[in-house]
């Protein structure tokens, strides 16, 4: 049934998330924002991570939309991630594995996206 439900949400849409594994998600407003993860089958040539959300908005025409934000960061998984800032619109980006081992945190601000 879920299975169903999924093709059904995304079904005609550009962008469409691949598979991944240890990534986080936030919820802000009516959106919810994955950030990173591992896609088990990409090749590690050059390991990156993206940022994207499912909009959620039940007041839209396309209930159920994802959005590519188009940020890459380096491979990041098994990482956290929460919202803040004094508009709560900020995701703070913490910890977990880096390709670049060069970055642990990050500061995504979406008022500047």
């Amino acid at each position: 049934m879920l299975n169903q439900l999924f093709n059904i949400i995304v079904y005609g849409q550009k962008f469409v998330p691949e598979s991944r594994m240890l990534h986080i998600a936030v919820l802000i407003d009516n959106k919810i924002y994955y950030i990173g993860g591992d896609n088990p089958n990409k090749t590690k040539q050059n390991p990156e991570s993206d940022i994207f959300y499912l909009d959620v908005n039940s007041d839209t025409e396309s209930f159920f939309t994802w959005v590519d934000l188009k940020v890459r960061l380096s491979q990041t998984s098994s990482h956290t991630a929460n919202v803040g800032g004094v508009n709560q619109d900020s995701i703070y980006i913490i910890g977990g594995a880096h390709s670049d081992e060069k970055n642990t945190n990050y500061l995504y601000n979406l008022i500047l996206k």
